[in-house]
Parts: C-alpha cells; sequence; structure tokens
C-alpha cells in the first residue's frame, strides 16, 4: 500500500491520517500543492442579513491612513457564521462608512464625538447588505452596507 501522508516520516497508509498529538514532533513543515488547484471564494446569496460584531481593532490601510477593521459574522438563519470584514478608513472622504457603521451598531450618532471600547459593539447587532463581487477573478460575497436593526425590519417588509 502506498505511503502518502506527508504528517509522518515515510509516510502512511492511504486511509490512515495520525491522530493529532501522535506525529514526532516536528518544526518544519512541507506539503505538496503541485497539482493542487484553489477554487472561488465562498459566496452567498446577495440580501439582507442580520449580523453581529465579532471584534474591531485599530490598523492602518495600504494607503497609510488609520482605520477600523470590523470583523462581523451572519448571526441567525442558514447562513449563520459566515463571517465578513469592513474596513472603515479614518479620513474625510471615507468618514460617512464609519458613521454608518457606529451608528448601525447603536453607539454613535451623526453629528456628534463618538467614543466607544471594543466591549461596547462586541456582539452588537445590525443588518447588513451583502453582496456578490469580483476581486482577483474571484467572486466573494461582502457586506456592501450595514443598517441599524429598525431598518433591516422596514427594509424586509
Amino acid at each position: 500500500m502506498a505511503n502518502n501522508n506527508p504528517f509522518i516520516p515515510g509516510g502512511a497508509p492511504v486511509n490512515q491520517m495520525p491522530m493529532p498529538g501522535k506525529a514526532p514532533a516536528n518544526d518544519n513543515f512541507e506539503v505538496d500543492l503541485t497539482d493542487v488547484e484553489v477554487g472561488g471564494g465562498f459566496t452567498i446569496p446577495d440580501g439582507i442579513y442580520k449580523i453581529k460584531c465579532t471584534n474591531v481593532e485599530q490598523g492602518v490601510s495600504k494607503g497609510g491612513n488609520p482605520m477600523f477593521i470590523w470583523d462581523f459574522e451572519i448571526s441567525e438563519g442558514p447562513h449563520k457564521g459566515f463571517k465578513s470584514k469592513i474596513f472603515t478608513a479614518i479620513t474625510p472622504a471615507a468618514m460617512w462608512k464609519v458613521a454608518e457603521t457606529v451608528i448601525a451598531l447603536g453607539v454613535g450618532q451623526q453629528g456628534s464625538v463618538v467614543k466607544f471600547k471594543r466591549s461596547d459593539v462586541l456582539n452588537k447587532e445590525c443588518g447588513a447588505m451583502f453582496e456578490t463581487t469580483e476581486y482577483e477573478g474571484k467572486n466573494r460575497s461582502q457586506i456592501a452596507y450595514v443598517m441599524t436593526l429598525q431598518q433591516m425590519l422596514e427594509a424586509l417588509k
């Protein structure tokens, strides 16, 4: 029988996979991806979904601008658990996206200075319009915009 398991020195029979903790300790990894073709991104049907914020961090955009990186996850329905990010640059031209996001999460209002902590937005729910877009030749679902839960309910009527 062929030995083709790259995690066990000398390989292993085709139908045997190593159990966690059973393979010898090794800090060097190698896997042969020569004949492997990576498929397109995972997509969900375009539409409105209830999402929750699972994290927010401060970062820097490719253009060198400060930004918030928001992690969201669909919180109910058949696509529950689907994850998506929103990148909101802190620039005059992009502040509308920051405002849209903090308003949707209920931690800020237009026309005011907004202060919030990560704990203020974690697990907060809002609505999101997902759309399929193409990125580097592959389709992917991403959040087009976010809205309050009330706006979501009105949009779904």
